[in-house]
């Protein structure tokens, strides 16, 4: 009897850690999509600031600097979009697993 009620704290103790384990992955996710978030919506800002100040094409040498500036935050923010998406579907998955183990415990 003994040895069944310390075999059943046991597993208790191992699915609190587990599930405050995912709740802690779930939250530090979260704040990962938060921060790729915040980092396209900036990014998306400098993007609109930049188009606003395209100089005249007459100017080849400053246009072509332009549109250099320009490819690359759009690549920035094409990379920072990709790496959020990544952390949402991550997030997704943390979700499903917090969900199916509550379920069963």
């Amino acid at each position: 009897m003994i040895k069944n009620e310390a075999s059943n704290e046991l597993e208790k103790t191992f699915a609190e850690l587990y599930i405050s384990s995912a709740i802690n992955l779930k939250n530090s996710t979260m704040n990962i999509a938060n921060f790729y978030d915040k980092k396209c919506n900036f990014i998306r800002k400098q993007i609109c600031i930049l188009e606003n100040e395209e100089p005249l094409k007459f100017f080849k040498k400053s246009h072509k600097n332009w549109e250099d500036k320009l490819h690359d935050l759009s690549q920035k923010y094409d990379d920072a979009f990709t790496k959020f998406i990544e952390e949402c579907k991550e997030l997704e998955s943390i979700m499903e697993i917090l969900t199916f183990k509550s379920k069963k415990i």
